[in-house]
């Protein structure tokens, strides 16, 4: 199976707006604005001419104030997501490997990440990868569209990782 992991680029938006739910207030052009500015980049795998999973990665720093305070300047790759279908195939790890690849590149020499307490398949995977834990707990607190249109606020309990870049 191969899998082709890049940014996504304007003439993709029409293929994957199915795949990529936009975050509450934001659209993916919004998305893809902020990556022409050089805030983050949205990344997707493809397998056979289909993408089937995604990431985002923010490069000025964690969205949660609280890790900011903790780890200022810290890139903070979030929203990895990967089709059913496709998961314990790669894809996830591929999309991860392409974002430290682009923080390398950028001369940037550690990457974090969220991760809820209640994901242990993703904290394993990214113990696997060399993620360690460095903030022990903090909440991520978004809100969340529901099919009926109704905007809910969700806490989740996170801990925060964080890994150590070769050049």
């Amino acid at each position: 199976m191969e899998i082709d992991v890049r940014e996504v680029e304007q003439e993709d938006l029409a293929v994957v707006e199915e795949l990529i739910q936009p975050s509450y207030g934001r659209t993916l052009s919004d998305e893809l604005s902020d990556q022409k500015l050089g805030i983050l980049s949205l990344l997707i795998a493809w397998v056979d001419l289909k993408a089937m999973g995604y990431g985002f990665v923010r490069w000025d720093g964690a969205r949660s104030d609280y890790v900011r305070e903790q780890k200022p300047g810290l890139p903070e790759f979030y929203r990895l997501t990967v089709q059913e279908s496709f998961q314990s195939m790669g894809v996830g790890t591929k999309i991860i490997q392409y974002f430290e690849s682009l923080a390398v590149s950028r001369g940037i020499d550690a990457m974090g990440l969220g991760v809820s307490y209640s994901n242990n398949r993703a904290y394993e995977l990214y113990r696997r990868l060399g993620y360690h834990e460095s903030v022990a707990e903090y909440y991520d607190i978004y809100k969340h569209v529901d099919v009926n249109g109704g905007i809910h606020e969700v806490k989740e309990k996170c801990r925060y990782m964080e890994k150590e870049l070769a050049a």
